[in-house]
This record gives C-alpha cells, structure tokens and sequence, in this order.
C-alpha cells in the first residue's frame, strides 16, 4: 500500500540529478539509448559513465527505480521511449487527476492549499527560463500533491507508476514554446479552480492534459510534412 513516505519520496525524486554524469545519462537514455535492446549492467552504466564499479552500481540502480531502464524477458535493457507510450501516460495522468479532483469536491475538504499556492509560484519562476524539464518537474509537484491530498493509495501509487522520472524527461523533451505555454495554462487554471473552491472548473482543464499532448503532436506532423 502507498503511505505519506511514498508521497514524500515521489516528491524528493522530481529533480534533475546534482551528479553530472547521472544526469548526462540519463538524456543519453532519452535522446540516444530508447528502445536498444542491449543488456544493461552496472559494469556497463560505469564505463559510459567514467565511473569505477561502486558508482556504477548506485547510478544502475538509480537509474532502474527511476524506469530509465527496464526488465524484457529477464533481462535489463535501456527503457523504450515513443510518442505513443507518452500519450498512453498523458491520457492516464489525465484520468486519475480527474479522479482524484471529484474524489476532492466529495471530500470537500484537503489540506493542499498551502502547498499548491507555493508549487504555482515556483512554476510562475521556472517558466520564464524556458527550460523544458524544469516547467515539466515543476507541473509535476503541483499534480502529486493534488492526487496525495484525497487519501486514496491506490490513485497516488498509481499516479507515482505513470509519472515516473524517466517518462517525464521524455515528456519535458517535447517541450516546445508553444506546449510549454500550453501546459502552464492548464496547470494555473487547476490550481486556480482548487484556490477558489471551485473544484468543477477544474475537471476540465485536467481532461484537456491529453488532448493538449495530441493537438501539438498533429501540429507538429502537419509542419513536419510540409
């Protein structure tokens, strides 16, 4: 069952790593890596990453908790990233963020307004830098509270298997102007509704998460056909 520490270690583990050699891989992982069906091992994650055999093993398994890396048929293997697979854990972020904000107007009273006046200001900051992952992390720490907040393990173990830190790299690396622009809109009105107590204002903003995703994914078919 998923308890507070669960929550508390979801929330720590939304940021980039203070080890450079960490964080290189795993944009190697993203960008590079995706869906190469080659045994990964510590030894392996060491000598990509200049490192002796003891920090191979931390950043292996650092690395694998935080789906950077996957189990196929027995085997460790580089985590497989596509556009569909994005989508598939949009649309379900989207349908347990609804879940958890009807659960919210039932239960008419969460202790996440504190919280969330402080994580919408921190977006509000990281937004004017442009930086994908930072937006990305940042509308990640105002979703986890709000899921959290309604008491329901099995949203919030859930929501902390979908979002896991690898998916959202790859997420983040979409993060174009425009979708950023998107994506804080969304995130703001959320908040906002929830600040306001106006729970219903929020449901559909938390439905259009998805359907944003796809919108851009068309429009940026449609310039790269030409």
């Amino acid at each position: 069952m998923t308890t507070a520490t669960d929550f508390f270690k979801a929330l720590d583990c939304l940021a980039a790593s203070a080890d450079p050699r960490i964080e290189s891989l795993r944009w190697k992982v993203i960008r590079e890596y995706s869906g190469l069906r080659e045994v990964v091992t510590p030894l392996l994650v060491s000598q990509i990453g200049a490192g002796d055999v003891e920090w191979g093993h931390l950043a292996f398994h650092e690395l694998r908790s935080q789906g950077f890396i996957e189990i196929v048929h027995a085997e460790f293997v580089w985590g497989n990233f596509t556009d569909q697979s994005m989508s598939l854990h949009l649309e379900s972020i989207s349908t347990l963020l609804t879940a958890a904000l009807v659960r919210m107007k039932a239960l008419k009273n969460t202790p996440v307004f504190d919280d969330l006046t402080y994580r919408q200001k921190e977006l509000h900051r990281v937004s004017k830098g442009l930086d994908g992952l930072s937006i990305a992390l940042a509308i990640q720490k105002i979703f986890l509270p709000i899921i959290a907040a309604v008491n329901s393990p099995v949203l919030l173990n859930e929501y902390i298997n979908q979002t896991k830190l690898a998916f959202i790299y790859h997420w983040s690396d979409h993060f174009n102007e425009t979708y950023s622009a998107h994506m804080i809109d969304i995130a703001n009105k959320i908040v906002d509704a929830i600040l306001n107590s106006e729970i219903d204002r929020a449901i559909v903003p938390a439905g259009e998460i998805w359907l944003c995703n796809t919108a851009i994914q068309d429009q940026q078919a449609s310039i790269a056909d030409g």
